[in-house]
């Protein structure tokens, strides 16, 4: 169970015998860049426990958590800074967090650190989406940062049946980077202009050609046949837009 205090957030082990125990682990890592070595930086303080473990770990090939590199740790009432060096890490790791005693575990501020070379970047799972349908040809998502990640993305299929003792599973793609999309583009030849402010779409549409909008799942999801030489709709969910202004098409990102 989730703790919390006024600063703080923690475990719960009140019900450890009906729920298991609790833990923290992080976001899964790829240390492979840093030869699998990165500092993991934790406050934490509890009323009861007086031991914990801060561990390195990876998924194992039953779902659950592997450590690979732990450390055991004095916890005291008060809220104590601990510093862990870990130098095992792989491909998908990720920080495991757990008291080996008492009830509650309580932490203020906790850090990853990794020694970088210059113009080095960490790559981290934003999302994921199932497709069931096989004749799928595209998805979408939520959130995304163009202006600051980059972003890219991978594929893998799967067989799931149930005359399958386990489903039949394939080795990922290769990797894909998506080319970032400036927010204002120039349709040529027609003098109109696509643009996002804040969550409206205002296409300037000199000759009045019909104006199309789309989503990246190909869904139309507005129309303008009115003529006027400025058009302005609400895009309601953030993400990726095709702009059709007459035959020219161009996109936009909100």
């Amino acid at each position: 169970m989730a703790a919390a205090i006024d600063g703080g957030i923690g475990i719960d082990n009140s019900y450890a015998s009906l729920l298991g125990a609790a833990y923290m682990y992080s976001p899964l890592y790829d240390l492979t860049a840093f030869d699998g070595q990165a500092d993991f930086e934790i406050t934490m303080g509890s009323p009861d426990a007086t031991k914990a473990i801060v561990a390195l770990a990876t998924e194992g090939e039953d779902g659950y958590l592997d450590e690979i590199e732990t450390y055991e740790v004095d916890v005291t009432p008060t809220m104590t800074t601990h510093t862990f060096h870990f130098t095992k890490g792989n491909n998908s790791c990720c920080i495991l967090v757990y008291a080996l005693d008492g009830v509650t575990l309580i932490f203020d501020d906790f850090r990853l650190t990794v020694d970088m070379a210059k113009d080095s970047k960490i790559e981290q799972m934003i999302d994921m989406a199932l497709l069931q349908d096989a004749n799928a040809s595209s998805t979408s998502f939520d959130g995304i940062d163009f202006n600051n990640d980059r972003i890219s993305y991978d594929v893998l299929a799967a067989r799931v049946d149930a005359s399958l003792e386990d489903p039949i599973v394939s080795e990922y793609s290769n990797r894909v980077y998506v080319e970032a999309v400036d927010a204002v583009e120039q349709v040529e030849g027609a003098g109109a202009r696509a643009y996002v402010e804040g969550a409206d779409l205002c296409v300037e549409n000199p000759e009045g050609a019909a104006v199309e909008v789309y989503n990246m799942a190909g869904v139309k999801v507005f129309t303008d046949h009115s003529g006027e030489t400025f058009v302005q709709t609400q895009l309601d969910v953030p993400g990726v837009y095709m702009v059709k202004v007459g035959s020219t098409v161009v996109k936009v990102i909100r």
